[in-house]
C-alpha cells in the first residue's frame, strides 16, 4: 500500500510539467525512474493499480527527454518486455494504454528506437 500511495503521489506530481525537471534531477540517494521501474519487475508486485500507477508516472516523466535517458540508462525497455511476459497486463486496457502511451514518448529519443524494435515490447500493443 505504501509503494502504490507513493507512486500515485508521484504521478500526480509528473503530472505538471513544472515538475519533470525537479523529479528526474534529485540526488544519487533519491533516484525516482529506476525505483519506479523496479516496481514494474519486482516479482512480489502483482497489483494491477501499482501497475497502472507505475506506467502513468514513467509515462509522465518521459515527457522529458532527460528523463527518457535516465529510462534508457535503467533498462526499461527489458523491463518493459518482462512485464509483458510475466504479468498478465494485456487483459487491462487502462495498463495497456498507459504502455502504448509510454512506448509512443520514449521512440522519441532516437536511442530508444532500436531497442523497441528489437524487443518483444511492440508486438503484443
Amino acid at each position: 500500500e505504501t509503494r502504490f500511495n507513493s507512486t500515485f503521489a508521484i504521478n500526480k506530481l509528473a503530472i505538471e510539467e513544472n515538475n519533470l525537471p525537479t523529479l528526474g534531477n534529485f540526488s544519487n540517494d533519491i533516484v525516482i525512474i529506476p525505483r519506479l521501474i523496479n516496481n514494474l519487475i519486482d516479482e512480489s508486485n502483482t497489483s494491477e493499480p501499482l501497475i497502472g500507477q507505475t506506467m502513468s508516472a514513467l509515462r509522465h516523466l518521459a515527457m522529458l527527454p532527460k528523463n527518457r535517458l535516465i529510462m534508457l540508462d535503467s533498462n526499461i525497455i527489458i523491463s518493459l518486455s518482462t512485464i509483458i511476459e510475466t504479468k498478465n497486463i494485456l487483459e487491462n486496457k487502462e495498463i495497456l494504454r498507459e504502455l502504448s502511451s509510454l512506448c509512443c514518448l520514449l521512440s522519441l529519443t532516437t536511442s530508444l528506437r532500436i531497442p523497441m524494435v528489437n524487443s518483444n515490447l511492440l508486438l503484443p500493443l
